[in-house]
């Protein structure tokens, strides 16, 4: 709840001045621009007028706040908007931020899509060449559950009935699986030694 002018400072060994949210008139000394050391001045909202003095860029100088206060061109500090409630200016930084940002957005969209056609694209390829598999195993079809083979495409499907393609052993014979245009199919081999009495 300070009130009245800012004094001129005489003292060379201040900081920082924080003087925000009181009643302080007048104008903001020139003294204060001479402190070599000064490193904040914080005056917002306050009733402070005239001019702003010429503070080295080094100095961080609040303001806001103060509608009757007015920068002079190139006096230097960290000054945010002079005038009270009055937006300042985006820089150049923020506009090329934004721009660069938004390229991104629009470019991780682009590659989602992308990936989603292909991905469905795929997953239809992969359905067609299924049902082309389920046609070419019916055409193999004489009667229901059983297919009817050249000796040869049945070496092929079952790596030529190798034992790491064994299924099972049973009276009638051995069971094998087999790769058969990627449908799994099991292929029993009947072999005359152990079919026993279980018949032909």
């Amino acid at each position: 709840m300070l009130q009245g002018p800012l004094p001129s400072f005489s003292s060379k060994s201040l900081i920082q001045l924080l003087l925000s949210n009181n009643n302080l008139t007048g104008t903001i000394p020139d003294s204060l621009a001479q402190i070599r050391i000064l490193k904040i001045l914080d005056v917002p909202n306050n009733n402070l007028s005239g001019n702003v003095p010429k503070f080295r860029s080094s100095i961080k100088v609040e303001i806001d706040g103060n509608p009757n206060l007015h920068k002079i061109s190139g006096s230097g500090g960290e000054s945010s908007s002079l005038t009270s409630g009055a937006p300042s200016p985006p820089d150049k930084l923020s506009i090329v931020g934004i721009i660069i940002a938004v390229v991104v957005i629009v470019v991780a969209v682009l590659i989602a899509c992308s990936v989603g056609l292909l991905l469905h694209h795929l997953k239809k390829k992969n359905k067609k060449k299924f049902e082309l598999s389920i046609e070419s195993v019916n055409a193999y079809l004489d009667e229901p559950q059983s297919l009817h083979m050249s000796i040869q495409a049945l070496k092929t499907t079952t790596n030529n009935f190798s034992e790491d393609f064994i299924l099972g052993k049973g009276g009638f014979g051995i069971v094998y699986k087999g790769d058969l245009n990627v449908i799994l199919i099991a292929v029993k081999r009947s072999i005359s030694g152990l079919m026993g009495q279980n018949g032909l």
